[in-house]
């Protein structure tokens, strides 16, 4: 399956953890479920221009929540990429202060 660089990064996450590691050029995306490594690295160098050293990925699992009184249900399956760019460079788009 081609899908198209734009298709396979979703969205940035921002939280306390993501945040704390833009300080070390690592920036984290929610991806494409069926986006592998390279093409992570691919789609970050295309869309933000920027030189890509490493790709983590990471399966988050579905979670079980309480969607009626009965009926239990659960969160989407999610899939996140921690993208390390070369030094001296960032992600401007992305700059949390």
């Amino acid at each position: 399956m081609k899908l198209e660089y734009h298709n396979i990064i979703y969205k940035p996450a921002f939280n306390e953890k993501s945040t704390n590691l833009q300080g070390q050029n690592k920036y984290t995306f929610y991806i494409h479920q069926d986006a592998n490594k390279k093409m992570v690295a691919e789609a970050v160098s295309n869309l933000f221009n920027v030189k890509v050293i490493n790709v983590n990925i990471v399966n988050l699992p579905r979670k079980a929540k309480q969607r009626d009184r009965f009926h239990p249900g659960f969160t989407n399956f999610r899939k996140k990429a921690i993208v390390t760019i070369a030094k001296g460079q960032q992600i401007k788009e992305l700059i949390v202060e």
